[in-house]
Parts: structure tokens; sequence; C-alpha cells
């Protein structure tokens, strides 16, 4: 079985704080689930994860390492002083918050979501190869 690589980089993507995405190895569904707010047929499902071998966990906010792809994205700035000023908003307390409203003000964003979303790829190639899911 193949998966679309794209539904995995959209998973990865997606993923946040109580919010997971879930592979089933059998079927090839990838399965949303809420911890937060939960539904019965969450409930169901996560249980249905937690005592199942057909399910992996498509990689989280924590294995996405965003701190770092800011780090590495500010890396390719040209201009000297636009990097200085991100690397100064994301050194300070709210730093993703800093980081999207600097790279809107500098026309930057664009780039940092081709950026990001390259990233996210390599993720999920990695993630597929190392659960040897064939992917297109």
């Amino acid at each position: 079985m193949k998966v679309e690589l794209e539904k995995i980089v959209d998973a990865i993507e997606q993923t946040m704080q109580e919010v997971s995405f879930y592979y089933n190895k059998k079927t090839g569904e990838i399965s949303f689930v809420s911890f937060e707010f939960s539904s019965d047929l969450d409930k169901e499902l996560i249980e249905e994860i937690e005592y199942s071998d057909d399910y992996l966990m498509i990689p989280d906010q924590y294995e996405r390492h965003d701190h770092k792809l800011m780090q590495n994205f500010i890396k390719t700035i040209t201009d000297e002083e636009v990097a200085d000023i991100l690397w100064s908003a994301i050194n300070r307390k709210g730093a993703f918050r800093n980081f999207k409203d600097l790279i809107y003000h500098y026309a930057l964003a664009d780039g940092w979501y081709k950026y990001q979303r390259a990233a996210y790829r390599e993720l999920a190639i990695a993630w597929c190869k190392r659960n040897e899911i064939n992917y297109y």
C-alpha cells in the first residue's frame, strides 16, 4: 500500500498540542484525534489506537522542531539587518508570534512557508522510510 506523501505533510503541518494524526497501516487512512475535545467517536478511535499495532503516530509538533526551522530559515536571509531583527525576535518570549509578525512585515512569508513546507516534506519522507511505508 502507498500513501500520498502530501497527506502526511499536511498532517505534520496541522498537528498541534492535544491534536495528533495517525496512519493506519492496514487501511492507509490518516485519522485525526483531539485529546482535548474528545467526542465519543474520538474516544473509540483513541482506544483502538492504544490497543492496536495497526496505527503509527505521524510526527507531531515536537518532532517538527519549528524553532530550529526558524533559525535555519533566518540563516538564509541575506539582509543582515532583517536577519538580526528576526534573531532577536525568536529569542524573546512569544518567539513564534514575533517571527510570524516580522516575516509578514518584511515580505518574507512566502519564502518562509515554502521553506517550512519543504522541511516538513523531508520529515515525512524520513518517517515513511523509517516505517517502511511506500509513498507517491
